[in-house]
């Protein structure tokens, strides 16, 4: 049983640590300040990968700023992200 725990543990700060990743390649969409439609529809690929619905690229790039000194609480980010997940 103790094994089966620390695997789970493992595996849920691995999917933490992609939903962080996910967070830095939305914001690096942004970072020139232009946003193209390829760059929304790779991060919508990259997140229905990662088992969310492609609405999550929407909710998260309202909430998170191009310029990296600015920086959005990262819970409230996941808290909104894990919202949709499918």
């Amino acid at each position: 049983m103790r094994r089966s725990l620390t695997l789970l543990s493992s595996w849920s700060l691995l999917f933490l640590r992609l939903d962080i990743q996910f967070v830095y390649l939305i914001q690096l969409m942004k970072s020139d300040g232009q946003v193209f439609k390829s760059e929304i529809h790779f991060c919508e690929t990259i997140a229905e990968k990662l088992g969310y619905k492609k609405g999550v690229v929407a909710e998260l790039s309202s909430r998170i700023y191009s310029d990296p000194t600015i920086t959005a609480d990262r819970n409230m980010l996941m808290e909104r992200a894990h919202k949709f997940i499918k």
